[in-house]
């Protein structure tokens, strides 16, 4: 009876609301350690929002902090935040939505002026184009498009379009010609995007006045004190299809459900899947540093699909982790969907140091792992046999 009090008054206490208390209550027991954890680690952030969607229902989510220094309006789940690099996995949704409707071909072939070779919409998405150039210094500049593009043409490709894979937010920007090509501007594609998944919270540039925003934050010294920073300028406005939509967390969970096999009535599954499929194998995990991985980090393999990244625990049979991150400086983002258990994360925080990308890992982890690694398991055997004694302390 005295444990059943202490939990409860737990509850009540950590929780901030009577549906964050119901929603912790259906989440399957070990997630509890999670939830428990990032209740109390939230409330050191500037601010954020986090969802937890198991068999396409919400089981857990919770807004919380503020829009802009500690004084702005509260955060709710309808919040913009700008997205960073999740911006290329709604990107290629967009585009794979133009594809269930015949309106663009994955394969079909696109010379551009400032490219040796033509390129696919699918070599593209999966930054396979064959050339080494990221462009991000020149973004972070102020380059104008235009100018940003003239650079790319003086590039020399490394590969034939199809192999040589490099992230690149310049690269992975050329959809936005050709849906104009086609008729169509990036803008209207994620409009359209928006439209079919009937939310107002996935936004680009221009954003409408009556919606809040989430202003990037950096954390400048170890007591919890936040300096508020401009909007994202240029990567929204130079490369919005690599890094420059916004959205909230309802657009989001719209989103997750659209991408992951929950409504087929808007996408066709065997169009939704091909986001999924590996093309390009990497190690871009290699520059993730103090991840709470759910086995030693050369264990994960790491493939990215079409504006998505694949990881898989090699050591935990069919365990994988279909996921992207987003990092601006003030912004932190990620979301992550594990097939095996039916279950994903969204994070979204205005403020830097990657902790969207940390916590999405160590969910991956929470949920997939073992109670003792194996690794570990067999070390921890080997100790028992060879020290039957135990000390006590």
């Amino acid at each position: 009876m005295k444990k059943t009090a202490l939990f409860s008054a737990f509850l009540i206490v950590s929780l901030s609301s009577a549906q964050n208390l119901h929603s912790y209550q259906t989440i399957d027991q070990k997630l509890d350690h999670f939830i428990k954890k990032f209740e109390v680690e939230k409330k050191s952030w500037q601010g954020g929002v986090i969802a937890i969607i198991q068999n396409g229902h919400v089981i857990y989510q919770s807004a919380f902090g503020h829009t802009k220094g500690r004084r702005g309006a509260l955060i709710t789940t309808e919040t913009l935040f700008p997205l960073a690099s999740i911006s290329k996995f709604l990107s290629a949704a967009a585009v794979m939505l133009q594809v269930d409707r015949g309106y663009l071909q994955l394969d079909e072939p696109f010379q551009f002026s400032c490219l040796k070779y033509p390129v696919t919409l699918k070599n593209i998405l999966s930054h396979t184009t064959g050339y080494q150039f990221p462009g991000n210094c020149e973004i972070e500049k102020g380059v104008s498009r235009a100018q940003l593009l003239k650079i790319l043409k003086h590039q020399k490709p490394t590969r034939r379009p199809g192999h040589g894979y490099r992230y690149s937010n310049t690269l992975f920007s050329l959809i936005q010609d050709i849906l104009t090509f086609k008729g169509i501007s990036f803008q209207e594609a994620i409009q359209d995007l928006a439209y079919t998944l009937n939310t107002l919270g996935i936004q680009t540039l221009p954003l409408p006045s009556d919606l809040t925003v989430a202003h990037p934050h950096l954390k400048i010294d170890p007591y919890g004190t936040f300096k508020t920073l401009p909007l994202p300028r240029f990567y929204p406005q130079t490369v919005p299809a690599a890094a420059g939509v916004f959205a909230s967390l309802d657009g989001m969970i719209a989103f997750f459900k659209f991408c992951f096999g929950y409504r087929p009535d808007l996408i066709s599954t065997v169009t939704v899947n091909k986001l999924f499929n590996p093309i390009a194998q990497n190690r871009d995990i290699e520059r993730w540093s103090n991840i709470p991985w759910p086995c030693p980090r050369n264990k994960i393999q790491s493939n990215y699909g079409l504006g998505c990244r694949i990881l898989t625990a090699l050591p935990y049979p069919n365990e994988k982790l279909i996921c992207h991150s987003g990092y601006l400086s003030g912004i932190s983002t990620f979301i992550g969907f594990i097939p095996s258990k039916d279950i994903g994360i969204i994070v979204l925080a205005n403020q830097n140091s990657g902790i969207s990308l940390k916590k999405g890992i160590e969910f991956w982890t929470t949920v997939i792992k073992e109670t003792t690694h194996p690794y570990l398991r067999r070390r921890l055997r080997t100790k028992k046999h060879h020290s039957p004694q135990k000390r006590c302390r």
